[in-house]
């Protein structure tokens, strides 16, 4: 058989040492050990790193680990949980703040009395004065829809009774509200409260509706016919 160099063996000794070689490779190579010094120190070398054993961990560091490993899911978990709460908590309160903000719209649009009611729509009626010196008048919405507030506008001397509805009208109540009902005004009264306002107690013209376009109820000068018997006594209590 003939003799193999050792850059060859440098390439079957691997699979000697493991085993994985054939026999006429092995041959081969216990042929070429048998008269090299230098090659059997180099499978010793070989069989020695293939024998070294794995270190093995001790039973201290090992329970170390599992505490590391138990101690990182458990903070973990307590991060997922306090995200959790936290987000239920901020989508609770963006919830609770998005319906407080729609109750507030939508009592703005149907409660607060922000446009005025046109003339056009505005009906009076039997204005007359009572025995006692009030004037006495019917006022009703074509219309059909609610008002719920008349604000008094003054214009120097001139007094605009002015209704007032909020954006969504509602025809709810409508014929038991201000929308349609009688009512008087009291001269007297009036001129008082201006005067403690620190204003002139004189009062030229009562209109009802806004002035761009008023109803005249009452002005100086103007003869008003005396109240119905029903009227009277509508308003005998006053």
């Amino acid at each position: 058989m003939s003799r193999i160099s050792c850059e060859v063996m440098g390439d079957l000794l691997p699979l000697y040492c493991d085993k994985v070689c054939s026999p006429d490779s092995r041959a081969l190579v216990e042929e070429h050990l048998s008269g090299c010094a230098e090659c059997r120190e180099l499978l010793k070398q070989m069989s020695r790193d293939i024998a070294l054993p794995l270190p093995e961990a001790k039973a201290g560091t090992d329970r170390n680990a599992r505490e590391l490993e138990e101690n990182g899911l458990r903070r973990i978990q307590v991060s997922w949980k306090r995200s959790k709460t936290f987000a239920f908590v901020r989508g609770f309160l963006l919830a609770a703040a998005a319906c407080a903000l729609l109750c507030l719209v939508y009592l703005g649009l149907t409660e607060w009395n922000v446009t005025r009611v046109p003339s056009k729509v505005i009906q009076i009626t039997e204005v007359s004065r009572l025995q006692n010196g009030r004037i006495a008048y019917h006022v009703k919405m074509t219309d059909g829809y609610a008002v719920n507030q008349v604000k008094g506008v003054w214009d120097d001397d001139r007094l605009y009774l002015v209704p007032m509805r909020p954006l969504i009208k509602t025809r709810k109540f409508a014929d038991i509200s201000l929308a349609n009902t009688y009512d008087t005004l009291n001269l007297d009264q009036i001129r008082a409260n201006r005067k403690a306002a620190g204003k002139s107690a004189d009062v030229r013209a009562i209109y009802y509706g806004p002035p761009e376009e008023p109803i005249l109820l009452w002005e100086q000068g103007i003869e008003l016919p005396p109240a119905s018997a029903a009227l009277e006594a509508q308003f005998q209590f006053e």
